[in-house]
């Protein structure tokens, strides 16, 4: 009877593990580099949107670009949570997609603390700060799109970006600053 039990559990438990490759084919970790990536997309919708507004004040709805940036951030961030009960071996850059995942959210945060005070009666400035917001969108389309999971280069080391983030850089050293 005992050994007729075991061979049974062991036949239910290998039967379990194939069903879930065949079920179960995709790790969470894959669906997050999407999902991040598209939450960066709409960050940078988001900043656009911000950046129209500032060049004709009520120009873009910037309610429903911060919405879906949020929506966006909530869905990677579900994602995220999802894949860190994964086995760790699974996801090697875990640590990376954490950080990009939470510095994310606080973008998001960032530039829904900079539309709040935006007033269509006081915008100085507001050509200067929309073309430093589309400088800014564009270092974040090259950032999901190196965060995506077709991109050929690794993360790691994308030259593209690093270059994208030290032009950018350059340009806010030399900028200003007394306006």
């Amino acid at each position: 009877f005992t050994i007729s039990r075991l061979l049974c559990n062991l036949a239910g438990g290998t039967v379990a593990l194939i069903s879930a490759m065949f079920f179960w084919p995709a790790w969470e970790g894959q669906k997050l580099t999407s999902l991040l990536s598209a939450a960066i997309l709409s960050n940078h919708a988001y900043l656009e949107s911000i950046a129209a507004w500032l060049k004709k004040p009520g120009a873009d709805d910037l309610l429903m670009a911060k919405r879906r940036a949020e929506n966006a951030n909530r869905f990677a961030g579900a994602s995220l949570q999802r894949m860190l009960t994964e086995p760790h071996n699974r996801n090697k850059n875990s640590e990376c997609l954490v950080a990009l995942c939470t510095y994310n959210q606080r973008i998001t945060r960032a530039l829904t603390a900079a539309a709040v005070h935006l007033d269509e009666h006081d915008v100085k400035g507001g050509a200067k700060l929309a073309t430093s917001a589309l400088e800014i969108a564009g270092t974040l389309a090259v950032l999901a799109d190196a965060v995506e999971p077709d991109h050929k280069t690794a993360l790691s080391d994308s030259a593209a970006l690093t270059e994208e983030l030290v032009n950018l850089d350059a340009a806010f050293s030399n900028e200003d600053r007394s306006s």
